[in-house]
């Protein structure tokens, strides 16, 4: 099996020492690349929910309340995310979550939507509801 420590699950040797820092250097450039989208689609769905709500928007970056949404949600995100590293939960346990989710979307969502764009000429036939070329 895999340990789910990333990083010890490969031999001590030179080369592989080399990888393991590029790994570090590869988890923290990617962490901002994920956090960005996380964040605007934070704003995304309370600007949503209060328009429907309450007919205000509160996302307008140009007004007050748009800035006090914006740092709460990056305060939000990065504090969640903070306390789910320094909450020590097993690694293993985290990628085995995420691979049951991405492997769907991987497996089931993203062919269909492939063959839905490459087949739209066909119009809305029978066949193309089954998602059978």
């Amino acid at each position: 099996g895999i340990s789910s420590d990333l990083l010890r699950g490969y031999p001590l040797y030179l080369d592989v020492t080399i990888c393991r820092i590029g790994n570090a250097f590869l988890v923290a450039g990617s962490y901002p690349l994920v956090m960005v989208p996380c964040r605007d689609e934070s704003i995304f769905l309370v600007g949503f929910l209060t328009i429907r709500l309450f007919g205000i928007d509160i996302t307008d970056p140009t007004t007050k309340r748009g800035n006090i949404t914006y740092y709460v949600a990056l305060i939000t995100v990065l504090v969640t995310t903070y306390g789910v590293a320094l909450a020590g939960l097993d690694m293993g346990t985290i990628l085995n979550i995420v691979g049951s989710i991405s492997t769907c979307n991987i497996s089931f969502t993203i062919p269909s939507i492939f063959y839905w764009v490459y087949y739209k000429d066909d119009g809305l036939t029978f066949m193309r509801l089954l998602c059978i070329p």
